[in-house]
């Protein structure tokens, strides 16, 4: 589904975004055509890891905005679908076509980098980071990217009712994502660590809800652990 003008168009047509309500009861008609419109988009082709697709639509675009950056009557442009999906193909096309890597979503502020991580994307996350994806940035709920992280985890174990082994399948990007929080940047990973959101609790104290650091990996929890001077300090 591409831009749309109306209000009811954004409420209603989620494909798979969270946060966004129907309100009211469109005509089957509009809905319909509103389908056929989005199975046409790059968004269905980059949900469907439809490559040549994406490179088609991409090629015949000759004059407006690009398709790699336009967005759809949520917000989401054809990057936050490639990322989520984990497509590298198509997030390189994308990204080499002019996307913007750090773009937010209206609502909830969400960022490509975030969707990867949220999906356990590893590949795509440093992709992204290739590309300059910026890891301080917070939606808008102030969760970053430690924050989203610790989310998933979190869902994945509840997901497990209690058995948390398959949250261990999120060691290598957590791994990955503070070695690359630390790297160059010194005082970002304490940074990003301490950050609290809406709700008030930092990415350590979200992974503590729901009794999930009781069965996790030591090597895991630590992901979200202060270095030693920083927890000193604080």
């Amino acid at each position: 589904m591409t831009s749309s003008t109306t209000t009811s168009s954004s409420e209603c047509h989620d494909h798979d975004h969270p946060g966004h309500v129907c309100n009211h009861a469109p005509s089957s008609v509009s809905e319909s055509l509103d389908e056929i419109e989005f199975s046409r988009s790059i968004f269905a082709a980059c949900t469907a890891h439809n490559v040549d697709r994406v490179q088609s639509i991409l090629l015949r675009q000759k004059r407006g905005e690009s398709p790699a950056v336009t967005r759809d009557s949520a917000g989401y442009t054809a990057l936050h679908y490639a990322s989520r999906t984990g497509n590298m193909a198509t997030c390189t096309l994308l990204l080499d076509a002019g996307a913007d890597v750090d773009a937010k979503t209206p609502e909830l502020g969400t960022t490509a980098l975030m969707r990867a991580i949220q999906q356990n994307h590893l590949d795509v996350a440093k992709l992204l980071v290739s590309y300059g994806a910026n890891l301080q940035e917070q939606n808008s709920s102030h969760e970053n990217v430690f924050h989203i992280l610790a989310l998933a985890i979190r869902d994945q174990a509840s997901s497990r009712k209690g058995v948390f082994d398959e949250s261990e399948s999120f060691l290598e990007l957590a791994t990955w994502l503070r070695n690359k929080a630390k790297a160059g940047h010194p005082g970002r990973l304490e940074a990003l660590l301490q950050v609290r959101d809406v709700r008030g609790q930092t990415p350590a104290e979200i992974l503590d809800s729901a009794g999930a650091t009781a069965t996790t990996s030591v090597a895991l929890r630590e992901i979200f652990v202060l270095p030693p001077s920083s927890a000193q300090q604080s």
